[in-house]
């Protein structure tokens, strides 16, 4: 193992989800962009915990996301601010941790493409933190638009196992999105 794989699996006890200082530490410290990029460019082990560790930062978007309250008269509404797609806040690399405002999502969609069973697996669990159980609508439609379906649905024709049952679990919570299924039907 090379050292930006140690340094890598050094990275996990800061990116814990239970530690949000911890987490925007590792942030401040511009590690987002290198991970991002080890997910085009490194080993396969360093794609892997890449993965890993973008999907440990991804677990506290959506608790971090500002969801702007709504202006009681129009009058004394701000000019609008684009919410993310994903978590329908207000998010940034830097306060939310996004993997969509980090650029993250196309490489993790390249992964499913490789298909080599560690980083495929990596990057299913990561995108699964878009998805979440109380409202997968938004998670789903991103994950539709970054035609990440198909590549998830292939993994039931080529990975071991594991890798197939969390497969079916992201795609067992992105079709309960009435509008996934139908465009499944298309």
């Amino acid at each position: 193992m090379g050292a930006k794989e140690n340094a890598l699996t050094a990275l996990f006890r800061f990116t814990d989800p239970a530690n949000l200082d911890s987490q925007r530490k590792v942030v401040e410290l511009g590690a987002y962009p290198l991970l991002v990029r080890f997910l085009r460019v490194g080993s396969v082990t360093a794609k892997a915990r890449a993965a890993a560790l973008i999907g440990n930062l991804s677990t506290s978007s959506p608790e971090l996301a500002v969801v702007p309250k709504p202006a009681r008269c129009l009058c004394f509404r701000s000019s609008r601010v684009p919410l993310c797609p994903a978590h329908g806040g207000i998010c940034s690399v830097e306060t939310t941790f996004c993997l969509l405002k980090a650029d993250a999502l196309a490489g993790l969609v390249a992964l499913l493409h490789e298909e080599i069973d560690a980083t495929a697996y990596e990057a299913i669990q990561t995108l699964s933190t878009l998805v979440r159980e109380d409202s997968p609508q938004r998670g789903a439609n991103v994950l539709h638009k970054a035609d990440a379906i198909n590549p998830t649905l292939e993994i039931l024709n080529w990975g071991p196992g594991p890798l197939k049952e969390q497969a079916l679990v992201l795609l067992e919570k992105v079709l309960t999105v009435k509008e996934m299924v139908e465009s499944m039907d298309q």
